[in-house]
């Protein structure tokens, strides 16, 4: 099997894209498990090893069209000259290994599935406009920051290292463009303050803080926009609701099938909040239900909601305009008619995005087809349902009586299934589970307080 590494010829290169010679994965992973070292021991301490491992990536992308650009970066890198230009390049270079890896196993598993999901590949149609450039040299200080875990080595971070950059993270809490890397960089430092001091490469998830290492850098690079696209007078029916989290942050992404223009597009409607001191998950749901009443209505009633006027960006709708019928739909129903057709279509991931852990794949797993013990059996293979990262599967929930459940094929070493709706009668939302019991309390209000006293706090 052999992916693509993906760049763009482009004189700017800033732009993670990706078209051009092919290499072989076992060649790809292997340079990706060498560059782990790498920034483990830092490039302040680069050995014979990390300088070998530099000149594979020059020989891998010796046809591609930014060769003599990556040529110029590894030497200067083995030359000790740890510049951000050059660590641009090295993230593109590492971008685009992600991304063929991304690439082979979406095309690999829709071949597995006979083509079930039409999917929509972007990467062509990218408008390269820089989304970042009003904060241009804030996200160079980030981006210096960066740039010095990378030259001191994971394991040699401290405390006041990361001190040192709280100022940066209060400034960057307030940039509502700049969110995603806020969110990034939170969850990094919070794992790296859980496992500091490191007193050996085996103490911390260095292949994961490596991921959050290159999203962050990513983020700090000028890149490009995805076309958005304006839509209006569409059906939108709620499917299922998703919840990630950490210690900073929640976000519920609602997950739906958009009829526009006579296609049925499966799109995600992202709730973003941060979490406000001590809150539960019940006041945060209950937060988020005050501030988005409509979908939650379209999701626990099963109505059809009328989209007057939006936005598509990727598998993203941006809301403006729309409101909640009286039309109730059946989930199962629905779904099963969309993949038996397979006429139901997805977008695959931006080219500077593409991830194997970001892989998604839409599936409907019939309840005929799933073993008691939570797998999901199809004619190439059986694929666990990870029951176990949103709870029990006997415990807490029932799969009696119920039609099938709608979730997303993923990869972590391997295929699973993140569970998002178990259909039935009464539909189960993996991540909508907490008592229906209210305290007569305006969570609402008791959140605005909260905050208000927090940022009192602060100044």
């Amino acid at each position: 099997m052999t992916a693509k590494i993906t760049l763009k010829e482009n004189d700017h290169i800033n732009n993670p894209m990706i078209f051009s010679n092919d290499v072989k994965l076992d060649q790809v992973f292997e340079i990706q498990h060498q560059l782990i070292q790498v920034f483990s021991n830092g490039f302040s301490k680069l050995n014979s090893k990390g300088i070998e491992t530099l000149k594979e990536i020059n020989i891998a992308f010796s046809t591609s069209p930014l060769n003599t650009l990556i040529s110029e970066a590894i030497t200067g890198l083995n030359n000790n000259q740890l510049t951000s230009s050059n660590f641009d390049l090295l993230a593109i270079v590492m971008a685009s290994i992600d991304g063929s890896a991304y690439d082979s196993l979406f095309d690999e598993l829709n071949k597995l599935m006979e083509n079930q999901v039409s999917l929509i590949d972007n990467a062509k149609e990218i408008n390269y406009t820089s989304n970042t450039e009003d904060h241009e040299n804030f996200l160079e200080s980030i981006k210096s920051w960066l740039i010095d875990l990378a030259i001191m080595g994971f394991t040699e971070i401290n405390m006041d290292v990361l001190e040192s950059f709280e100022q940066v993270m209060d400034t960057l809490e307030n940039i509502p463009e700049l969110m995603r890397l806020n969110v990034i960089l939170r969850g990094f430092i919070e794992e790296i303050t859980t496992e500091i001091p490191i007193t050996s490469q085996d103490e911390f998830p260095a292949k994961r803080w490596l991921g959050l290492w290159l999203r962050s850098y990513l983020l700090t690079m000028q890149l490009p926009k995805e076309n958005v696209q304006s839509i209006k007078d569409c059906k939108l029916k709620i499917i299922g609701v998703q919840k990630y989290s950490h210690d900073y942050f929640t976000l519920y992404t609602f997950h739906g099938i958009l009829d526009h223009e006579g296609n049925n597009r499966l799109i995600q409607i992202e709730a973003k909040k941060f979490t406000i001191n001590e809150v539960s998950n019940n006041e945060l749901l209950d937060l988020l239900n005050s501030t988005h009443p409509e979908l939650f209505k379209g999701l626990e009633e099963n109505l059809v909601i009328q989209v007057k006027q939006g936005m598509i960006s990727g598998n993203y709708l941006i809301l403006e305009k729309f409101k909640t019928t009286t039309t109730s739909f059946d989930i199962y129903e629905t779904l099963a008619v969309l993949f038996e057709s397979k006429t139901i279509s997805y977008n695959k991931q931006n080219p500077y995005n593409r991830h194997p852990l970001l892989l998604k794949y839409p599936v409907l797993c019939k309840i005929e087809n799933i073993t008691k013990d939570g797998t999901s059996k199809f004619d190439w293979g059986d694929i666990p349902i990870r029951f176990d990262k949103v709870g029990t599967l006997n415990e807490k929930w029932k799969l009696a009586n119920s039609k099938g459940i709608f979730g997303f094929i993923q990869f972590d070493n391997g295929w699973w299934i993140s569970p998002v709706t178990i259909l039935g009668d009464k539909n189960q939302y993996i991540g909508y589970t907490y008592s229906q019991d209210r305290s007569g309390k305006n969570v609402y209000e008791v959140l605005k307080e909260r905050s208000n006293a927090i940022l009192r706090s602060k100044s």
